[in-house]
């Protein structure tokens, strides 16, 4: 078990309740791989692409949490399976505690999904999944031209209806926002120097 990864799971289920958001499967594994590509923690995962970033180590940690009451995970209709700090989580807590720049860090990173609800006030976990997969792209498959990141984001995502060109360029300079905001929080160490036209 690693704790730390823990704690780190712990906190991003806390800080998505803290903004009133379902810390559900999707939600939890886009938050920690935007927490992770755009802000350097001490702890990595792997992540895979699979209709999305997604971490299989992360899927396990969040299982042994469960084995021990550190989170449960109760079925929210239209949502899933969601997330608490379950009776333990101050054990954790307590086993490993995150520093202030990582729970603050989490807190970012929650505080951008949150920004990103539609105008009515709804989260859309498809427009976060859209925007995680941009970060994929830009990050992992280096393409770094707006054009050339909205058709790959096409042609990764032909299960989602294709977004207008003017949503998905909105989206693109979303993510590069984030990258340009995480490396101005990390005393400008952004990952990605160059913003999409």
């Amino acid at each position: 078990m690693d704790f730390h990864k823990q704690a780190l799971l712990l906190g991003l289920v806390e800080s998505l309740k803290r903004q009133s958001l379902p810390a559900d499967r999707m939600r939890v594994h886009n938050a920690l791989f935007l927490l992770q590509e755009t802000i350097s923690v001490d702890v990595s995962f792997d992540f895979i692409y699979n209709n999305g970033p997604c971490s299989p180590e992360a899927d396990t940690e969040l299982q042994r949490m469960k084995t021990y009451d550190a989170i449960t995970a109760q079925p929210v209709l239209g949502v899933g399976m969601v997330f608490q700090p379950g009776h333990n989580a101050g054990w954790l807590e307590h086993k490993y505690s995150l520093d202030d720049r990582e729970r603050s860090a989490i807190d970012f990173i929650c505080d951008f999904i949150a920004s990103t609800a539609l105008s009515d006030g709804e989260h859309d976990p498809i427009k976060l999944d859209r925007l995680a997969t941009i970060l994929w792209i830009l990050q992992r498959l280096r393409v770094q031209e707006a054009a050339a990141v909205i058709k790959r984001l096409d042609t990764l995502k032909p299960q989602v209806p294709a977004v207008a060109v003017v949503v998905a360029q909105q989206e693109v300079r979303l993510v590069d926002e984030l990258i340009q905001k995480a490396g101005e929080y990390k005393d400008g160490k952004a990952r990605r120097a160059t913003p999409a036209e």
